[in-house]
């Protein structure tokens, strides 16, 4: 920086500037006021720009320090800046892709449960068709609503979906008859024709007259069996409504029941004499009672 210049340069302005102010009140001549503002103005710049060429390389070298010290400083805070959107576009990638492996996993887990659904529907489907009174079974412990003084036992299978159905539909729930027996109902002369089937190896008999089952008797083996005051916890096994029993009339009685149970006319149990094991009857009506 040439000093002098610099200076000189400087006050010619300040002089020049502080009487042009004073000419404004004045109303004196301006112009060479002027060419000294402008002459003062050129010294001023010239001074300046002198300088910049006349420093010593111990100056320049400082600048130099500086400028680059400056475009380091400014070249870190861009590099820090990148950095940090950098860590923040990692962190949301990394966010995004954890919400979608677990969204991957919810649809896979919700698909193999559909599957799992799907293939138990036809499981038990199969069933059903090979074996209703096993499925029938199954069904009533994934959720039979117990009655009043409920025994706990499952329903072997429900009576009405046995009463009153045709000898197809029966035959649709329990399977195909082992045997079957026809004859007449009683010793009148016009006495109806009745069918009775043996589902089960026996464990169900099914009375059909005019194709209707009219009678149902469930045979229960000597561990199912309930006996003495407990007898009526046998109505369970056919999903029949707890139900107090009639006392037995006579010393040796082999079987009780009640009249009106769920609907149907009379419902008996008993134990079968010399047979272990015993025996629920249903009675659909009072005219097919024997």
């Amino acid at each position: 920086m040439d000093l002098f210049l610099f200076i000189t340069g400087f006050v010619a302005m300040l002089i020049a500037f502080g009487l042009l102010i004073l000419r404004v009140f004045t109303k004196g001549p301006k112009k060479k006021l002027l060419i000294l503002l402008a002459a003062g103005f050129a010294l001023f710049v010239t001074g300046a720009l002198i300088g910049g060429a006349n420093m010593t390389p111990e100056e320049k070298a400082v600048a130099e320090e500086r400028r680059l010290a400056k475009a380091e400083e400014k070249e870190a805070k861009l590099e820090a800046e990148r950095l940090e959107k950098e860590k923040t576009i990692e962190v949301e990638r990394k966010e995004l892709e954890k919400k979608e492996l677990a969204e991957r996993e919810r649809a896979e887990e919700e698909t193999a449960e559909a599957l799992r659904n799907e293939q138990e529907e036809k499981a038990v489907a199969e069933k059903k068709k090979s074996d209703p009174l096993a499925i029938k079974e199954v069904e009533g412990k994934a959720g039979t609503e117990k009655n009043e003084g409920s025994t706990g036992i499952i329903p072997i299978f429900d009576i009405k979906d046995v009463a009153h159905k045709t000898e197809s539909e029966v035959t649709d729930l329990l399977g195909k008859p082992f045997d079957t027996e026809e004859g007449d109902f009683s010793l009148d002369v016009d006495s109806p024709i009745y069918t009775l089937n043996y589902y089960k190896d026996g464990k169900i008999e099914v009375m059909f007259i005019e194709d209707k089952a009219v009678n149902v008797i469930l045979n229960l083996s000597e561990e199912e069996y309930f006996s003495g005051e407990d007898a009526k916890g046998n109505l369970e096994y056919l999903n029949l409504t707890v139900t107090d029993l009639e006392k037995p009339l006579i010393e040796g009685q082999t079987s009780v029941g009640a009249y009106n149970i769920d609907g149907f006319h009379r419902v008996e149990v008993g134990k079968w004499r010399n047979v272990p094991g015993g025996f629920v009857t249903v009675f659909t009506d009072k005219k097919y009672k024997y």
